[in-house]
């Protein structure tokens, strides 16, 4: 099953019991006793905003499987006449990709594009961001790769992945690569480079973020730019294995 059907279930036992409303923490705990393997990030992502009918405006999904009662509170929909129902429109591009980026990330490419964006997507979801884009990685579709905002402040972010080591695409697909891979990766952050400028210059308010994984080339190169790119309001995280990310500086 999947993490939203693992907390539903999760849900529908708790109710059964007669402990509803119940908390994030309760909802997860129950899930993890049925057997979810997932994060406990992820989780709490879906309980706050995917499933949630009437979560705060900052979130853009809402299926509408829970309810929030009051802050820290909630109970499956339609438990009561006068509760909101379920959505039932189809969702739209943007809520799908952010579905899709509350999955597990791929262990074997975990440093991919799309795993650090999918990372981004989380992390801000959990802090209460309203994602308002979410670019299609594997298509390389052109602009902001994530674009969120929250009280009033927007927020542009520029993801990179770390270059695999063969080819993924084309006639050469499976071939190893001839330029090696640090080197690739030295590329890569001058072209982030390029479009956190462009980005500040496009919005001198918005908060301009550009994401690696953290790999060594990454990781050094960050911790030497971090100074110019501070006076620039421009900010370097750094996404780990796990899925984890921490700001350089």
């Amino acid at each position: 099953m999947g993490a939203r059907e693992d907390l539903r279930e999760a849900a529908r036992r708790l109710t059964g019991q007669g402990r509803s409303p119940f908390s994030p923490a309760e909802l997860i705990a129950e899930a993890r006793r049925l057997g979810s393997s997932y994060p406990d990030t992820t989780l709490r992502t879906f309980i706050v905003g995917p499933m949630c009918v009437n979560s705060p405006d900052h979130h853009a999904v809402q299926c509408g499987d829970l309810v929030r009662v009051r802050r820290g509170l909630y109970r499956l929909a339609g438990a009561t006449p006068d509760e909101p129902t379920a959505v039932t429109r189809a969702p739209s591009v943007v809520e799908t990709r952010i579905m899709e980026a509350a999955q597990p990330l791929e262990p074997d490419a975990w440093f991919s594009e799309r795993n650090v964006q999918a990372a981004v997507v989380r992390h801000l979801a959990g802090e209460r961001w309203h994602i308002r884009r979410v670019a299609d990685t594997a298509s390389r579709e052109r602009g902001v790769d994530v674009e969120a905002d929250r009280d009033g402040v927007r927020m542009l972010v520029e993801v990179k992945g770390y270059p695999a080591s063969t080819y993924a695409r084309g006639d050469r697909a499976g071939q190893p690569k001839s330029t090696p891979a640090p080197l690739q990766a030295r590329a890569y952050f001058s072209h982030a480079l390029l479009s956190g400028v462009l980005m500040r210059n496009d919005d001198a308010e918005a908060r301009v973020v550009l994401t690696f994984p953290e790999m060594d080339t990454y990781r050094h190169l960050g911790e030497r730019a971090e100074g110019p790119l501070s006076q620039a309001g421009i900010e370097i995280w750094l996404v780990d294995e796990s899925g984890s990310l921490r700001q350089v500086g």
